[in-house]
């Protein structure tokens, strides 16, 4: 009995030395509850003989509860545990009592996801009043438990997809393989980790009570299982995923669905297919995302299906110290990152009595990046998905992963940060086109900062003083030594630019001491600037453009923006060198050499800026 001694004994001390105020005992935080609260504090007591059954019915028979002070405010005999607030004479009478083997405070749950949700900015948010209220999240997942005190109020449907699983010896829970209506997405008990896989999804996106609060509280929840149980294992059939899919474009105009999340995933093989390219394409087209976990196998050269596929918004997990996490598979198709390691959140009792536990695993960073298009659809609503994303990329903060090779370029990875995205506010002239994406990315980094007036201009010419300012905003604003052309005036905004363009070899001017900052820049001129840049990578083969002249100053480099995806011609078979280059074309051309990370050359480190 010398732990419940012990045990006894500091909580008495407590009692009597500050019996009105909340405090820690070992560490765990609790607080007094009751009406005499003064005198009582919230314990969870282990029985003695946690193995037997109707322990908390013995212990009433042993004591007096009333008598000595003893509320019991849950029992959970299979455990052995009861949950109760004492008086310190309560406090003697359990250790008189021969039954109890420990004594601990009752831990007070605090925000579950506190931590995550601080870190992709989404506690700020909260407090501005965006929550994602109106906005509705699906989660395709092993179903959820709606009575879960952390998600009361927050699931607007239900339904269970198990086509695929006839035969199994767990299905829907009205025993079918398809069910729609309430109760159909109650999750499965007989495999608690995998059965509250769902559960904890849930509550990272929506959580909301005064223990827990996920990354969009007031979003609701459309909670479709896809999950059976087949000879004691879980079997989550691809049809079913797929009606389930299918099911959410349906409901498209019943509610107002931001995303979809898919914490599911398999081997990725050659990663197409067309009856899931074409399921997620129409959800894509409708203006709902769907975003899936990129895997946990610790790849670092492919991701799981179906985070692979073109549309699908795909995310790896980080741990608690800002790092890429180990187990998170990654290759150039991972769209984001969010917190994914050590994530508290909801759970079924019959994994953890509490309703809350801990879970690694990117499973858990995708619906942070679900949530948060519920977040963004709210200040961006005209927004695309794509643009969502890029905008989510583009404001992201990089994080490296390191590789095992030194000679490699290690890849960068954005980590989720809504702030910037939710306010965000676009050049007005910026409505549709190929380089809108471009502009969102010019303008948040500062690459661009319009023409005045909120505006950008997309069709204006550009002059060659534009285009190095550009790509040396775009570089860092690195300082060089003055540029000793004797048409670039000391001081004038963009002679910074210039000095740096001449010390790099970026340019050599039209002629010996000749810049020429006034000039309109070609497409072929602007094309030798960004392959120097980029170290002048030696291109594989030949650009294939008919106009592309073999033998001159810009052939390398447009063979190498074309193997690299930086430009795709004015048409299939032409490049146009002699062209003018517009504000929107050098802005896309940057952004794609933002994001190609074999782009880069020699010793020639990509920027800050890069998203890789």
């Amino acid at each position: 009995m010398r732990r419940i001694l012990t045990s006894l004994a500091l909580l008495a001390v407590g009692l009597a030395a500050s019996p009105a105020a909340a405090g820690d005992v070992g560490g765990d935080t609790y607080e007094h509850s009751g009406p005499d609260s003064i005198e009582r504090i919230a314990v969870i007591i282990e029985l003695a003989d946690s193995g037997s059954t109707g322990d908390g019915l013995a212990l009433s028979q042993a004591i007096d509860l009333d008598q000595h002070g003893i509320e019991v405010t849950g029992v959970i005999d299979r455990l052995g545990l009861v949950a109760a607030d004492v008086t310190p004479a309560g406090l003697a009478a359990l250790e008189r009592s021969g039954l109890v083997e420990s004594v601990r405070a009752a831990r007070r749950f605090r925000v579950m996801l506190d931590s995550s949700t601080a870190t992709v900015e989404a506690t700020s948010l909260h407090a501005a009043g965006r929550t994602g209220a109106g906005k509705v999240v699906v989660i395709i997942d092993s179903g959820v438990d709606v009575d879960h005190p952390g998600l009361i109020g927050s699931i607007v449907g239900e339904a269970c997809f198990l086509e695929g699983a006839a035969g199994a010896d767990e299905v829907c829970p009205d025993g079918s393989i398809r069910q729609i209506g309430p109760g159909a997405a109650e999750p499965c008990i007989s495999l608690p980790e995998s059965c509250t896989h769902g559960t904890h999804v849930a509550g990272v996106v929506s959580g909301d009570d005064e223990i827990l609060s996920g990354v969009a509280p007031d979003a609701g929840i459309l909670a479709l299982r896809v999950f059976a149980i087949e000879a004691g294992e879980p079997l989550i059939p691809e049809l079913g995923v797929l009606e389930a899919l299918d099911y959410v474009y349906e409901m498209r105009d019943v509610h107002d669905i931001a995303s979809v999340n898919l914490s599911l995933g398999a081997d990725p093989l050659d990663c197409i297919d067309a009856a899931w390219e074409d399921v997620i394409a129409r959800l894509t087209d409708a203006g709902i995302a769907v975003v899936a976990a990129s895997g946990n196998d610790g790849f670092t050269t492919s991701i799981s299906f179906p985070a692979c596929l073109d549309d699908v918004v795909s995310v790896g997990a980080t741990g608690d110290d800002g790092t890429v996490a180990g187990f998170t598979s990654s290759s150039t198709l991972l769209d984001l990152l969010a917190p994914g390691k050590a994530i508290d959140s909801t759970v079924l009792t019959a994994f953890d009595p509490s309703g809350f536990a801990e879970f690694n695993g990117t499973s858990f960073a995708s619906p942070h990046v679900a949530a948060a298009f519920a977040l963004v659809h709210g200040s961006q609503p005209e927004f695309t998905v794509d643009r969502m994303r890029d905008l989510m990329r583009a404001t992201g903060e990089m994080v490296t992963r390191t590789t095992a090779n030194p000679f490699d370029h290690d890849p960068r990875f954005p980590e989720l940060r809504l702030a910037a995205v939710v306010d965000f506010e676009p050049f007005i002239d910026a409505d549709f086109g190929f380089w809108v994406a471009a502009s969102d990315w010019a303008r948040h980094t500062g690459v661009s900062t319009g023409i005045g007036g909120g505006k950008f201009s997309p069709d204006n010419q550009l002059t060659r003083a534009e285009a190095v300012t550009f790509l040396w905003r775009f570089m860092g604003e690195p300082a060089a030594s003055p540029n000793g052309f004797s048409d670039v005036p000391a001081g004038a905004w963009f002679t910074a630019a210039v000095d740096w363009a001449a010390e790099t070899g970026v340019t050599m001017g039209l002629s010996p001491g000749i810049f020429g900052p006034g000039q309109l820049v070609s497409r072929a001129q602007v094309a030798a600037f960004m392959w120097r840049t980029a170290g002048t990578p030696p291109p594989v083969g030949s650009a294939g453009f008919v106009d592309v002249v073999g033998g001159s100053f810009y052939e390398d480099a447009v063979a190498w923006m074309a193997e690299n995806g930086i430009t795709t011609g004015t048409t299939p078979t032409t490049f146009s060198p002699d062209a003018v280059v517009t504000r929107a074309q050098m802005v896309t051309f940057e952004h794609r050499l933002a994001d190609a990370d074999n782009a880069w050359f020699g010793s020639v480190d990509p920027p800050v800026l890069a998203l890789f």
